[in-house]
């Protein structure tokens, strides 16, 4: 008997440890100024907006101007070194503002997807001048490949009405709202499903 509950004490102090290591760990949200939360205060952004929803650890790791090659560098030390439970990846229009072509964005994403394998990911994608239907398409493709979740056009309309953009490039405060109450979904569907299977 004394066996028996020394077991069932060693078990339930196990897996409530696992749980709370779980939920200890952050999620990072690793993009452009979209996550960086340009033209608001950092509380404004979406990943304050979505540590504050879910009652976890959101780390901002946004960077304004920056493409999906360009951050790749800072991966380790802004992303892994955290060690998330899960990571938002946000990128493309800076690209798309630069005339890159949607394959050059794509291969900059599967950079980064790759190295983040055996994290869970939601991969969030904007529409920008000529990133439309084809940048789809190959999120699609990355998302399917890597086996991450996925957003699509996380901005759409934001940036056409004067109350949610103070620029006509990034959203205001209000539109920033709306882009974390977007992707945040995704981010509980994907949690969810790698608790399950953790």
């Amino acid at each position: 008997m004394r066996v028996l509950l020394a077991l069932l004490f060693v078990s339930g102090w196990f897996t409530s440890g696992l749980a709370a290591s779980r939920s200890d760990r952050p999620i990072v949200a690793f993009g452009d100024s979209y996550t960086e939360g340009t033209t608001a205060r950092r509380s404004e952004a979406f990943p304050a907006l979505m540590e504050a929803s879910l009652g976890i650890p959101v780390v901002n790791a946004g960077r304004l101007g920056e493409t999906a090659h360009e951050a790749l560098p800072r991966l380790e030390r802004d992303v892994l070194r955290h060690n998330p439970r899960l990571v938002i990846v946000e990128f493309g229009v800076n690209e798309a503002f630069r005339g890159d072509t949607v394959a050059e964005a794509a291969a900059g994403l599967d950079a980064i997807l790759t190295r983040l394998a055996g994290i869970p990911v939601v991969l969030v994608g904007v529409h920008y001048a000529a990133f439309q239907e084809n940048f789809d398409a190959a999120l699609r493709d990355l998302s399917a490949r890597h086996g991450t979740g996925l957003v699509l056009d996380a901005i759409a309309g934001l940036l056409d009405d004067a109350a949610t953009t103070r620029d006509g490039y990034h959203p205001n405060a209000a539109g920033y709202r709306i882009l974390e109450a977007r992707i945040r979904p995704e981010v509980e569907r994907v949690l969810a499903l790698a608790d399950r299977q953790a």
